[in-house]
């Protein structure tokens, strides 16, 4: 079996995934050593729970999307999901992005009782939008069908692009990160701009997993 295993980051080969990957692979090559900005990615999975990118996993088969609440609820309490996610978002940060599926945002069991350690961005379809409490430090972006046709993107790898996109504009402008919590800015038009788009040269290593 370990011969089989590779990371976490590695493993996922979604759409979604990969473009997250792209834009964090593009961010981490540029700059120097003093201007390097640190990226974490820590990956649900259904598998084994809440996991950093480095993590070796073999391939497995189980996944939240499937499952109906009640089995949910319970094979995400045993892979204790609740508290480590609260254990990933608690300390201090500049900037989060969640990019969370709907089942997956429930495995988190997200209520009043989590706090953001920074600004955070999370990505979700519109009626999980709806649902999700108003807490501090989050910002919850909705996107959808028309979301995907103005960026010409499908929905199921839109949040990894747009994720690329807001890391690109993190690189290019460190100020943005202040700008897109602003109550009253366009979070989408922002990153609809060209200057927002992953140049694929920057990194060796920018190609998809």
């Amino acid at each position: 079996m370990a011969g089989f295993c590779r990371t976490a980051g590695e493993i996922y080969t979604g759409e979604q995934h990969v473009r997250l990957m792209r834009g964090v692979q593009a961010i981490r090559a540029s700059g120097g050593e003093e201007s390097r900005i640190d990226v974490q990615v820590r990956i649900l999975s259904a598998g084994h729970g809440m996991i950093p990118e480095s993590r070796l996993v073999a391939p497995y088969e189980v996944t939240f999307a499937t499952m109906k609440s009640k089995e949910l609820r319970e094979w995400a309490d045993k892979l204790n999901v609740p508290m480590d996610f609260r254990k990933t978002i608690g300390p201090k940060y500049d900037l989060g992005l969640i990019l969370l599926g709907d089942n997956y945002l429930q495995a988190c069991a997200v209520d009043e009782t989590v706090k953001f350690g920074g600004p955070t961005l999370l990505f979700c379809g519109t009626a999980m939008a709806k649902k999700l409490p108003v807490l501090k430090n989050l910002r919850v972006v909705p996107i959808s069908n028309p979301e995907a046709m103005r960026f010409s993107f499908a929905l199921v790898g839109l949040k990894g692009e747009l994720a690329a996109r807001v890391l690109a504009m993190v690189r290019r402008q460190p100020d943005s990160v202040g700008l897109m919590f602003k109550s009253n800015f366009n979070v989408l038009g922002f990153l609809h701009s060209p200057c927002s788009v992953i140049d694929s040269k920057s990194s060796p290593n920018s190609r998809p997993q």
